[in-house]
């Protein structure tokens, strides 16, 4: 075996052993914030046929990602609804990713040579390349964070794509050649079948070709044309899915946040990555819904990630290898934190897990060149290589350690939320939902306490802030904690002053009508379930809402009229229960919708 196999190995060993031996003690923390919509009051998961799987809502994390939704009911099918099973898959795919980065990394560094790299020495960047990538503590909310299972199916499937197409570029028949094409396009089809983030694969693979490769666009296009149109038909199923299954709740063009606001609020949040990429302190589940109105908001950030933008454009034209390392950042971020607006979430960490891999890169390999160079200046070159390995044995140790001090947070729901308040106090969700996860472990003093801090909270954002808060807030959770704690006017006077505020926010507009029923009062629920059906035309809850409120009125035919709409809205197989009930209405008999 020559020496690289053997440090290849070796690492790939250790790599998939500490990583295994760190996370292992955290898998029986129970499901939080996405995953009880993805996974505890999901039926659709509960059975493998009919694939009722394949087609989800707009406002869950599964729609238009069928292949993921197949894992987690494959997962539900073996373990029910016990949160170990599905981390021990997301832990699993997570290893099978650290390999694959190996592979590409190793491979990419060996077609690289003014690094004047033997190929044992880039066998062993290639490893602390994939150690100190798999460590880092930022990884965590996509291992321990179920409903992520999407963001790892679409890493796998991204990595397997350009691993394939660089063993294709290498193979040494054309058969071969087919071969590892047809697999990568096979990979990218199978990633547009997990999440968006896979359309920039092709132009990454295209970069990779032209700057390890080929030497030239044409010269790549000509001699690998059919590689690059089986990559180009993940588009078409991108596209299909996105039109068939929109996600209308989390998308939002031109409408309450323009591009242009968007753009410049990923540039301060992009920079906050890169900052918690050196520095990992300060990590939590939930992040500010704030916008940037103006360039002003985002200095100097902004002027950072700009700078590291044009950067990368400049050496994609003169010095294209490293060039393709800040398009790996920059391209896989692309879907997320450019100018299409993600107004349900304007930052998540598990979004940096695929790009870490970039900077990781660069600060491995130019750490080992720099110190290299320092022991040749010096006489010493071997020094240079052993504080190389020192330098990375205490990366690696330190970013384990911040991993460690990390997954405790995910043991509880309580855990998860105080940790977020701890580094934002001021965080109106992560208040409201500290009080829910109380008020279920029984504190109901503390849960009312922190329902208090997190209307006062949100009272004190800007409108715009609000307004996004509101969006992706479960109000009617919130309203079951006061009714919970034995104060449900708490909840009406809360639910009003927003109405109030919002008349034209379908969600708050519901939420207060809903609550008015809870409270017995079907006449005062009846005007902001009318405005949340006129607000959201597309959605049967307020029209289900509204039979209710006419029914308890004594109105049995205007409680029938709002269930024939609530039944032309509502999805399967909620439509056939409506229209049970209707059916029993018309009769003059049945309970109340």
């Amino acid at each position: 075996m020559r020496r690289s196999d053997a440090i290849l190995a070796v690492g790939a060993l250790v790599t998939l052993g500490v990583t295994a031996a760190l996370y292992a003690g955290h898998l029986d923390g129970p499901f939080f914030y996405d995953d009880h919509v993805s996974v505890v009051r999901n039926p659709r998961i509960e059975r493998l046929w009919p694939p009722t799987w394949a087609w989800h809502q707009g406002e869950n994390p599964l729609a238009a990602r069928p292949l993921a939704a197949l894992t987690l009911a494959l997962d539900f099918s073996l373990h029910g609804r016990s949160p170990r099973g599905y981390r021990i898959a997301n832990l699993l795919l997570h290893g099978a990713n650290a390999l694959l980065l190996l592979g590409v990394a190793r491979r990419l560094l060996g077609r690289w040579p003014a690094l004047r790299i033997s190929e044992a020495e880039g066998a062993g960047l290639a490893v602390a390349l994939a150690l100190l990538w798999a460590l880092h503590p930022l990884q965590t909310d996509a291992v321990v964070y179920v409903t992520q299972r999407t963001e790892l199916l679409v890493a796998f499937f991204y990595l397997l794509t350009l691993q394939a197409s660089l063993r294709g570029f290498e193979a040494g028949s054309r058969r071969a050649r087919r071969g590892w094409f047809g697999v990568a396009a096979l990979a990218c089809a199978l990633g547009a079948l997990s999440k968006e983030v896979i359309a920039t694969a092709p132009l990454l693979v295209l970069l990779a070709d032209r700057a390890f490769v080929s030497s030239a666009f044409r010269t790549a296009l000509r001699r690998h044309a059919g590689l690059y149109a089986g990559l180009a038909a993940c588009w078409v199923i991108v596209l299909a899915l996105l039109v068939t299954g929109p996600r209308a709740a989390a998308v939002s063009l031109g409408q309450d946040v323009s591009s242009l606001d968007y753009l410049r609020t990923q540039a301060g949040v992009v920079a906050e990555y890169v900052r918690l990429a050196v520095w990992p302190d300060g990590l939590r589940i939930s992040h500010p819904l704030w916008t940037a109105r103006s360039w002003s908001d985002v200095r100097p950030a902004g002027w950072l990630v700009a700078g590291g933008f044009a950067a990368t454009l400049w050496a994609l034209w003169r010095h294209p290898r490293p060039g393709f390392v800040g398009a790996w950042f920059f391209g896989i971020l692309a879907p997320s934190s450019s100018f299409v607006p993600v107004v349900t979430e304007i930052a998540a960490l598990r979004r940096m897990y695929l790009p870490l891999a970039a900077l990781a890169g660069a600060t491995v390999v130019g750490t080992f060149v720099a110190l290299r160079a320092a022991g040749e200046r010096a006489g010493r070159p071997g020094a240079g290589r052993r504080a190389a390995i020192g330098l990375g044995a205490a990366a690696a140790l330190a970013l384990g350690a911040r991993t460690a001090e990390r997954l405790p947070d995910f043991r509880s729901r309580v855990a998860l939320w105080s940790a977020d308040l701890r580094v934002d106090p001021g965080d109106p969700g992560a208040a409201l939902n500290l009080a829910v996860a109380l008020l279920e472990e029984g504190s109901a003093h503390e849960a009312l306490d922190w329902l208090e801090r997190g209307r006062a909270s949100l009272a004190r954002l800007d409108p715009d802030t609000r307004t996004a808060v509101l969006r992706v807030t479960s109000l009617d959770l919130i309203v079951a904690a006061y009714d919970g704690l034995g104060r449900p006017d708490r909840a009406r006077d809360f639910l009003r002053e927003l109405a109030t505020a919002y008349p034209d926010h379908a969600r708050v507009q519901h939420a207060y009508g809903r609550a008015c029923l809870r409270a017995a009062s079907p006449q005062q629920a009846l005007g902001p379930l009318r405005r949340a059906a006129e607000l959201d035309p597309g959605a049967s809850g307020p029209w289900r809402d509204l039979a209710d409120a006419e029914l308890r009125l004594g109105r049995r035919p205007r409680a029938i009229a709002a269930l024939d709409e609530a039944i032309r809205r509502a999805p399967e197989p909620e439509r056939r229960g409506l229209q049970a009930q209707r059916d029993a209405l018309a009769r003059g008999a049945g309970p109340n919708p």
